[in-house]
């Protein structure tokens, strides 16, 4: 990752979320327009001592809700493999085959708002 320029100008568009407990930061995630119809949760993170509470379920729940308000009908993601059940259990289905994404295994993943 980098913070050139030509990165950020891609990005000033997205969308950031954060959970906080007790005021602190508990989870991030990021929602970037594909097209009129699609949109991308990506950098999705939850803090290790924190997991277990539902943050991440709820942060999902609440970008799901926030695209459809604004029109979208799917959401995609690229899934770490270790992921893939938190997904499926959100309603989320695989697309295609695993693949390489910075040096861990992933898979597309969609799920129809």
């Amino acid at each position: 990752m980098s913070l050139y320029d030509e990165n950020l100008e891609k990005e000033k568009d997205d969308i950031h979320i954060g959970a906080f407990i007790d005021g602190k930061v508990a989870g991030v995630l990021i929602l970037t327009r594909l097209n009129a119809k699609d949109i991308k949760m990506r950098q999705v993170a939850v803090d290790d001592g924190l997991r277990g509470k539902n943050t991440g379920t709820k942060m999902v729940a609440f970008a799901e809700e926030h695209a459809r308000e604004k029109g979208y009908t799917t959401m995609v993601l690229n899934a770490r493999k270790t992921a893939v059940g938190f997904y499926e259990k959100l309603g989320y289905e695989k697309i295609g085959e695993e693949f390489p994404e910075i040096n861990i295994p992933h898979y597309k993943m969609r799920k129809c708002l």
